[in-house]
């Protein structure tokens, strides 16, 4: 993780106050970027201007700039300090060094080039059909399902958020922040094999993703407001033929169509906002696997449960997420895999996890369930 504050201290970072310019749009000055340690900026189309278009927000960690500096090109658009902000400046004489010796930095710089071609070649590949339908949001074989979502219980807590991308307030209905011991004093339990866990009060699926009424961006409510904001523009417009089309909203109770909505919003999002996407994307088709199965859909339920598996095994394959997630991959890829009756592939991924060092109790306790039902079963 990059270490702001030691920047903070070891740097000689400029300030700006609150609605500074930073940088304006065709500044000849092309020999410096911007990282910022403290504080909020907003990018701009013609900022101060009637036909003003915010195309970012940045927050500690994100950088501007760039281009210009790598580029030797004019600033494409205006920088302003959203609030009291510091920022780290580096010109060309240092960047070479100063990039050595930050390899975090550098590693978050590539990621932002890397989301802006992407932006690039999907403008290129998706002439088409610029303005999707709604109906494009859902895989082939989706249907219309009548179920309707429980309200929310005593064990979720109203919380505020505010979107990163158009800066909305809202709030949701979250699970409250529960420890290890309270999560069992909930006796938590599976149920069936498909690696689902709930509480005999309550249905931890529903409450774990939010999306915001207003543009539709969608996340894991504890991963929402962390969303990098790079590839605003293209998220904009891919999200723009669904807005108002579902209710994302916790006012009344929804049905299974909008809950539908929000996971797929999640996993178009993931890709855009989030490092390690393929666990997210992971994680959101094992939750339409199981609302799926809820619905009674078993032909939508398999395909789900497939795509969640392939994107698991491919988590597990590369390595490279945190350790947490690592294992929540695993863990997970031995539950899909255990399902479908491949007891000795599962067993290895069993063991793997309760192999772990630090392997949290849920998790080891869990694996060994499982590994004397293999016992059971494969041996037996």
């Amino acid at each position: 993780m990059v270490d702001l504050q030691m920047l903070i201290e070891k740097s000689n970072p400029q300030r700006f106050a609150k609605n500074a310019v930073i940088m304006r749009e065709g500044d000849g000055d092309t020999d410096s970027m911007y990282i910022i340690l403290k504080g909020r900026a907003e990018v701009y189309k013609n900022y101060g201007r009637q036909n003003a278009t915010r195309l970012a927000s940045l927050r500690a960690g994100d950088f501007f700039g760039e281009m210009s500096l790598f580029l030797n090109k004019e600033r494409t658009a205006d920088v302003v300090a959203a609030e009291d902000l510091i920022a780290l400046r580096i010109n060309r004489k240092n960047a070479l060094e100063f990039f050595e010796s930050q390899a975090e930095l550098t590693y978050s710089l590539l990621r932002t080039l890397c989301a802006r071609l992407e932006e690039s070649n999907f403008r290129l590949t998706d002439k088409d059909d610029p303005h999707p339908s709604a109906d494009s949001l859902f895989p082939a074989g989706h249907r219309v399902y009548a179920r309707q979502m429980p309200p929310p219980p005593a064990e979720t807590a109203l919380r505020s958020f505010q979107c990163p991308f158009c800066l909305k307030v809202f709030s949701r209905f979250v699970p409250r922040p529960l420890s290890e011991s309270a999560l069992q004093a909930l006796e938590l339990k599976r149920t069936g094999e498909d690696g689902q866990i709930r509480s005999k009060t309550y249905d931890l699926l529903y409450y774990e993703i939010i999306g915001c009424p207003n543009c539709c961006v969608s996340a894991f409510y504890d991963q929402f407001e962390k969303a990098h904001t790079s590839c605003a523009r293209l998220l904009t417009e891919r999200l723009a033929p669904f807005r108002g089309r579902f209710c994302l909203d916790d006012n009344g109770v929804r049905d299974a169509n909008d809950f539908f909505a929000l996971l797929f919003l999640t996993e178009m999002c993931a890709g855009l906002c989030f490092p390690h996407a393929d666990i997210i994307k992971a994680r959101i088709w094992q939750r339409a696997s199981w609302l799926y199965g809820e619905c009674e859909d078993e032909n939508m339920r398999g395909y789900a449960e497939r795509q969640a598996l392939d994107l698991f095994l491919a988590v597990c394959e590369k390595g490279d997420p945190p350790r947490s997630q690592r294992l929540r991959a695993e863990m997970l890829t031995a539950e899909l895999i255990f399902k479908r009756g491949n007891y000795k592939m599962a067993e290895d991924f069993f063991r793997r996890v309760k192999g772990e060092p630090g392997v949290n109790s849920f998790y080891a306790r869990l694996a060994s369930e499982r590994l004397r039902e293999i016992d059971d079963k494969y041996r037996g």
